[in-house]
């Protein structure tokens, strides 16, 4: 091998591995974002029913902000369910948790 041809391939290398450094920025770690409820109110009451309300603290721990598209959630009183369901959002995201 010459002289020439161990050169083209020693900067080939280079700039492949710099390449791949480069990329393995683009791809960042995803965490799951902390949810916790913040407050419960009464929405209405009859005799045989019980309406309420449920605010979410929902907290990122990414460095960059989270689309949220849709909410799905199970609800446990005292190791019963008590509730559950899921809403997709069909035409965009409904807002974007921020970053801390």
């Amino acid at each position: 091998m010459g002289r020439m041809s161990r050169n083209f391939l020693s900067i080939l290398v280079l700039v492949g591995l710099i390449s791949l450094a480069g990329c393995a920025g683009l791809f960042q770690h995803l965490e799951a974002p902390h949810v916790s409820l913040a407050d419960v109110r009464l929405r209405d009451s009859t005799l045989f029913e019980q309406r309420y309300v449920l605010f979410l603290r929902i907290q990122n721990p990414n460095t960059f902000a989270i689309p949220v598209q849709g909410l799905q959630y199970n609800l446990w009183i005292f190791d019963i369910t008590a509730g559950r369901d899921r809403y997709l959002c069909q035409s965009s995201p409904w807002n974007a948790v921020g970053a801390l």
